[in-house]
């Protein structure tokens, strides 16, 4: 339509429109440059986005890497420790056994030691009895012995008395018959 109009339209109806045309392109090109410069703008903050972008993909691959790196210097430290708890656990095993055979050792030397006593004891008590029953046996041979010394010294005292008896008896016959004889003699 705009073509068919304009070559029927008189050339002073044109000029206005070349105005208009002359404005509208002029606002066209201030919008192009406009829009030439955000895209420049744009185009530099794409461009700085980008590089920041691959600052942080570069600051996270090397986060990753150190948390990688941590991570694993984490595991095998609590491997170690696992390791370390293992060894202590299993020592601590080994010593808790040694130490009830030691206990369960004890428990039979001092058990052992119980029934030597109480065998000691019991020959202490039994040489107890039999040493009272010597000491009585004793007694009662002392009193046997001293009851036979006293009748056999009784007894000799007896016998002494009556041979000192007898033998002033024989002593007197014989000074009366030495008397007689001399008494015979002498008549």
């Amino acid at each position: 339509k705009g073509k068919k109009s304009s070559k029927h339209e008189p050339k002073s109806e044109k000029e206005p429109d070349l105005e208009t045309a002359r404005a509208n392109a002029a606002l066209w090109e201030l919008k192009l440059k406009t829009t030439e410069q955000d895209l420049s703008d744009y185009r530099g903050a794409h461009h700085n986005m980008a590089r920041m972008n691959e600052q942080l993909t570069n600051q996270l691959y090397r986060s990753e890497q150190n948390a990688v790196g941590m991570t694993g210097y984490w595991q095998r430290e609590v491997e170690d420790r696992e390791e370390k708890i293992r060894m202590l656990e299993d020592k601590l095993k080994t010593q808790e056994a040694l130490a009830l055979q030691k206990r369960n050792k004890q428990a039979q030397d001092f058990k052992m030691l119980q029934d030597e006593l109480r065998i000691m004891e019991e020959n202490e008590a039994r040489l107890e009895k039999e040493l009272n029953v010597m000491r009585k046996s004793m007694d009662f041979s002392k009193k046997e012995h001293e009851e036979n010394l006293r009748k056999t010294e009784d007894n000799f005292q007896r016998d002494k008395t009556n041979l000192k008896r007898e033998m002033m008896l024989l002593c007197n016959q014989e000074i009366a018959q030495m008397k007689l004889d001399h008494h015979e003699a002498i008549v």
